[in-house]
């Protein structure tokens, strides 16, 4: 089955940390200076499942989640993952009260946060990797101690994504993930690099995904 993971809402402590030095958060911001206020954009680093055989390292990201960080792991997204044991057995952690494409200084501004989740269970399966479920959009998801090879991941995955929910064929889809995709760094400091292919939303239909 798939597994469907509603983030409602995050919430974040009052301070947080990175590259060695402490940032307070204050009314939905973060004082990075006395002249420079940032708006929180809070997100979830780690959100992964239980693999089939053995356990997960949650330095690294892999097929079944882990620590992808992956700034569009926030309120308002969907996360699916293909269970791989009873129950799914999902974990969470790593809360970044802001953090860049590429987590370029090994972290994000780590925090505490309470999260609000919703679990569904789906009939279909989306792809062997995470998918990513914003409004207007759809993420695939590749991570490997290689960029290029987790960037390639996730390209052909959306492609298959593509031609499985759209009806169209593989040439096609490939294409219209040529002439629309993003493809975005999640990270490039741990283990596993990660990688994320954006699509707009309306190129699936909406009952394949959901």
């Amino acid at each position: 089955d798939g597994l469907a993971v509603d983030l409602l809402d995050i919430r974040t402590g009052d301070w947080g940390y990175c590259a060695g030095h402490v940032y307070e958060i204050r009314e939905g911001q973060v004082i990075v200076s006395d002249r420079t206020r940032l708006p929180v954009e809070p997100m979830i680093g780690v959100v992964g499942i239980t693999p089939a055989a053995g356990s997960m390292d949650t330095r690294r990201p892999a097929e079944t989640g882990g620590n992808m960080d992956c700034r569009d792991v926030r309120a308002g997204t969907t996360v699916v993952f293909t269970a791989q044991v009873p129950g799914a057995l999902a974990g969470f952690g790593d809360a970044h009260a802001l953090q860049g494409d590429g987590e370029i200084s090994g972290q994000g501004l780590e925090t505490d946060a309470e999260v609000l989740l919703r679990f569904r269970v789906l009939p279909q399966k989306l792809s062997a990797r995470p998918v990513l479920l914003r409004p207007g959009f759809v993420y695939t998801v590749g991570a490997h101690e290689d960029l290029a090879e987790a960037a390639w991941q996730a390209t052909d995955d959306m492609v298959a994504l593509v031609a499985r929910t759209s009806g169209r064929p593989e040439d096609e889809s490939r294409i219209l993930v040529n002439f629309l995709g993003r493809l975005i760094v999640n990270q490039i400091v741990d283990p596993s690099k990660g990688a994320r292919m954006e699509m707009p939303a309306w190129v699936f239909a909406p009952q394949a995904l959901y």
